[in-house]
Parts: structure tokens; sequence; C-alpha cells
């Protein structure tokens, strides 16, 4: 019995391997045949926009237009392109940062490994879903490697021995590594506004990582991360204050109450019309509402135009939130499914495609990011999109696969795990934080709309996904 589940095992090893090998040989093939192609993205022209005069709206922050106003001062030295740079510069992150995961996650066995991080790397990189926002004039590809790099760390701060230092040593350990993490949230928060509240919950896991590793007795290195984080709070919150211009680029102001009519209101217009307020219906008529393609972006364009500019943001919040709270109430049924199928997609978005491909569920942002991956080789493209979607439903499947036959190894061993007890309290609570992270990027992304599921937001839950299937193949068991 033994045997025969160690050499299931290796076959489950040998068959990720592979799916995997051909994913990066097609992924690098996109890459060459790409790279010096612009995908023309509405929020692509919004971020060129603002770079002109460094102005943002409040669904947009302020570094990723100054490193595209970078990058074109480099690209006019040179007489290229701008977007090619932007192109290397995320790519070399998103490499660098893939590594920096995965050799903290191999850590405890790195020596004689380092191929095998390397071909993680190449993995991550050619996920067709994270490649193509590597390749494209978006904030998405930068935060998804800053994002790997913070769980990379919490890793580390998981498994290192600080609790046996002195309080001193403790307390100047602790403080670079909360100035580490508050510097990283400071940059992704800057490169999309909604990582302010995403990576607080990263954040979160930090504080609660190092609680456990500080004594009841020793405050003061407590205090030393506490003061830290809340000063890279303070600057973040106020540079976005500084650099935020809402309503800059005519698109409805961004506030809770508009998010909620988003996610429970706008796919019901037609059907709910009859029961909106007064106000709602003197600006936006019927007929208005049966022309209207409404796509997301036309959507926050003509709210814009019709009740945000003419009564304003604190008027408009009223309006939205009894629009959604109407429309919640009128049809909670449909928005709870509605609101558990997208919360699904996000959280396994490769898969979704595949249900999407094949002409059921709703139209998403999706589609519209999958028509823009195919106007550069189309043939390939479409190979290489499509392969990356069932391969990755495979690979789940294999996953399952794996873990009923260390189950069935370990009950083979009277229910004994034969690895450290330590390593087992470690991997509970490493993967408990990459739950916690994937859950608060597919709720939040979930929560902003209906109708509006872009995988391009869940690239880091999609590289998680990835992560825990590549672990077979590099013999990571990770019992629990």
């Amino acid at each position: 019995m033994r045997k025969a589940t160690g050499f299931l095992k290796m076959v489950v090893r040998r068959a990720v391997l592979l799916g995997f090998g051909v994913e990066i040989l097609l992924g690098l093939c996109w890459l060459a045949g790409n790279i010096m192609r612009y995908q023309d993205f509405g929020d692509s022209m919004l971020y060129r926009q603002a770079a002109e005069n460094m102005i943002c709206d409040d669904y947009m922050a302020i570094l990723y237009p100054f490193l595209i106003r970078v990058a074109t001062c480099l690209a006019g030295l040179f007489s290229i392109p701008f977007y090619p740079i932007m192109y290397v510069l995320q790519l070399a992150c998103a490499m660098a940062a893939a590594y920096f995961f995965f050799s903290r996650l191999l850590s405890r066995n790195l020596e004689g490994r380092r191929g095998y991080c390397l071909f993680g790397s190449l993995a991550l990189l050619t996920v067709p879903m994270a490649m193509q926002c590597h390749l494209a004039i978006l904030p998405n590809s930068l935060v998804s490697s800053i994002v790997l790099v913070q769980l990379g760390f919490l890793v580390s701060l998981i498994r290192s021995e600080a609790e046996d230092a002195v309080d001193h040593e403790k307390s100047i350990r602790f403080s670079g590594s909360s100035a580490f993490m508050g510097f990283t949230w400071l940059a992704e928060a800057l490169l999309l506004p909604e990582f302010l509240e995403i990576g607080a919950v990263i954040i979160l896991c930090f504080f609660v990582i190092i609680a456990c590793k500080i004594r009841r007795d020793n405050l003061r290195a407590m205090a030393h991360v506490i003061l830290v984080i809340a000063a890279c709070g303070g600057i973040l919150v106020t540079v976005k204050g500084i650099t935020t211009t809402p309503g800059a680029f005519g698109r409805m102001y961004n506030t809770p109450e508009a998010a909620a009519f988003r996610r429970f209101a706008w796919d019901n217009f037609g059907e709910l019309y009859a029961s909106w307020p007064q106000e709602f219906k003197d600006v936006l008529t019927q007929d208005d509402i049966a022309n209207c393609n409404w796509y997301p972006q036309e959507k926050m364009w003509i709210l814009w135009e019709r009740v945000d500019r003419i009564y304003g943001k604190e008027h408009a919040k009223k309006l939205y939130g009894q629009l959604a709270k109407d429309a919640a109430r009128i049809r909670m049924k449909r928005n709870v499914k509605e609101v558990l199928c997208d919360m699904l997609s996000y959280g396994l978005a490769p898969a979704a495609q595949i249900y999407l491909m094949e002409g059921r569920g709703q139209m998403t942002v999706s589609g519209n990011n999958y028509d823009m991956m195919r106007k550069g080789q189309p043939g390939l493209s479409g190979t290489y999109f499509r392969y990356g979607c069932y391969w990755f439903a495979t690979a789940i499947m294999l996953l399952v696969i794996y873990r009923i036959l260390l189950w069935t190894e370990r009950f083979g061993r009277n229910n004994q795990y034969s690895g450290d007890m330590k390593d087992i309290k470690q991997t509970k609570k490493i993967i408990a934080t990459f739950l916690a992270c994937g859950v608060a990027i597919a709720l939040w992304y979930t929560m902003q709309g209906g109708g509006m599921m872009d995988y391009k937001s869940c690239v880091p839950v999609t590289l998680l996904w990835c992560v825990a299937l590549l672990l077979m193949g590099a013999k990571e068991e990770w019992t629990i």
C-alpha cells in the first residue's frame, strides 16, 4: 500500500511539473510576441492622462502615474515608446518577488532547490492572467509583486527564532520588520487606493504574528511596532488626501454608498426603475437606461454626469445608499446568489473563465480582458489563455488527489505525522495568513459592483493557488 501511494504521489508531481512547464513555454512565447504591443485598456488611458498633469481621481493613486512619467522621460532619451520600459520594470519586479516568495517557502531545505525556486518563479510569472498584467499599463502587476513580497516576509517571520533574542535585540528586529511592512503597505496603497484597506488585513496578520512572538512583559517592542506602522499609515492618508481630486475624470464618486449601489442596484436598473425615487427619475429616464450599453466605465461616467455632478457628493451618497437598500431588499435572493458567484469567481478566477468562455454566466469585465489579449497574435493568445485556465482546473483536481494520498499515507502510520510538530504549527499559521489575504482581496472586489468581475484584480489570489500547486512538485507536503 505504501509503495503504491508513493508511486501515485510521484506521478502527480511529474504531472504538475509537466503542466507548468508547458505553460512556461507558452508564456515566454507570448511575452516575446507582445513585449512591444500596447494593450488599450480604458484605465490605461486614464493613467496616461493622470501622468501628464499628476492629478488622480479617487479610483487611482499617484505612484503609478509618477512611474509612467519617469518612463516617458527615459523613453524620450532613447526615442522608444514608454510602455516597453514599464513592461520590463513590471516583469523584473514580478520575477524577483516570485523568487523571494518561493525561497522563503522552501527555506527549510533551500540548498539544492534554488533551481526549483527559479522554475516556480517562471511558473508564477507566466500565469496567463498575471502575464497580461505584466504587459499592460496598469498597476495590478506591481501590486501583485508587493503582495508576494509581504507574504514571503511573513513566512520568514513565522519561521524565525526571534523569540529567543534578548529584549533589546528583539525591539530592533521587530522595529525593522514593521518599517519594512509599513513601507510595502505604503507602496501598494499608492499604486491602488483600495490596498489601504486590503493591505491593512496583511498588516493585521503581521501584528498577530508579532504579538505571538513578544512576551507580555516586553511592551517596548510592541510599542515600536505600533508607532512605525501608525507613522506609515499617517503618511499614506496624508499623501492620498493631497494627491486625490474626486471626480477628476468624470467617474462617480468612490464612496461606500456608491459601491453598495454598484453591487446591488445597477444590474437591476430596468427591472427596478419604477421603485426608484423621483429625484433619480428626474435626471435619468427609462429611455436612457434602455438605450445605454452599460459597460461599467460607461455607467460611472453617465451616473457622474446625471447624478453626482447635479446633486453633489453628499446628496448623491444618500441617494445611492437608498437605492442600494431598496435593490438589496427587493432582489435579496438574486443578490445573495450573485455575491456568492462573484466571490467564487474571484477566488478561482481561471476556473471561472472556463465557465464564461463556454457562454454561461453573466458578462463581466474579464471578457473584455480576454478580447484585449487576443488582439495580438490571436491564435497563440487563445491557446495560451485557454491552456492556462484548463490546466489550473486540472491542477486543482491533482491537488485534491495529492492531499488524499497524503492522508492515506498518514493513516497507514497510525495517524502520525513524521515531521516536527513545530513545522505543523508554523504551516497552520502560514496557511491562515494566505487565506486571510486571499479572502480579503476576493471579498473587497466582490463588493465593489455586480457584473464587474475582473480577473486582473485577483491576480494575487490566483498566484497563491499556483504556489499551492507548485509545492506538490517540490515535495513540500505541508501536512496538517
